[in-house]
């Protein structure tokens, strides 16, 4: 909307719109398409991006195949939670990030993590960059076997 927001801009039904239910499916969908292009770029790597789905909270898995120098397939992930008025992103069971939603003076929804707003891309890229492009969190342990999102 930028700096020309109107005098007579309808402030309640964009605030209204930008409900977290809204926003969450908003940011599921693009987490669908970052695993899509993350797999695509991946080549004949052994490494495979995965989304599991529920209804309050989703999952990007990063699956790494069996190799000479790793016989063991390992299983690495990043949760998206619904979390009271909150999106909650952890890792190893650990959040490591909480973001809120607001309605700038500009008129536009954006998420809120710490003091910043930011739009739903930078979100999913803080989220998930060392997860697609890193080794993965090299202090955490590497799980095995299938996920378990309960209990989060």
């Amino acid at each position: 909307m930028g700096a020309s927001v109107p005098g007579n801009f309808n402030w309640v039904k964009s605030r209204a719109d930008c409900s977290l239910a809204v926003v969450f499916k908003s940011l599921e969908h693009g987490v669908s398409e970052d695993v899509k292009v993350a797999n695509g770029l991946v080549g004949s790597s052994p490494i495979r991006f995965s989304l599991v789905q529920g209804s309050r909270q989703f999952s990007v898995i990063r699956e790494e195949g069996a190799t000479a120098l790793s016989p063991i397939p390992t299983t690495y992930e990043v949760n998206f939670i619904i979390e009271g008025q909150e999106i909650v992103i952890s890792r190893e069971n650990r959040a490591f990030l909480r973001a809120s939603l607001t309605l700038n003076n500009e008129g536009e929804c954006k998420l809120k993590i710490g003091d910043s707003e930011l739009d739903q891309w930078q979100v999913r890229r803080m989220a998930l960059e060392e997860l697609f492009f890193g080794p993965f969190n090299k202090s955490s342990r590497p799980r095995t076997g299938t996920t378990n999102m309960e209990g989060i």
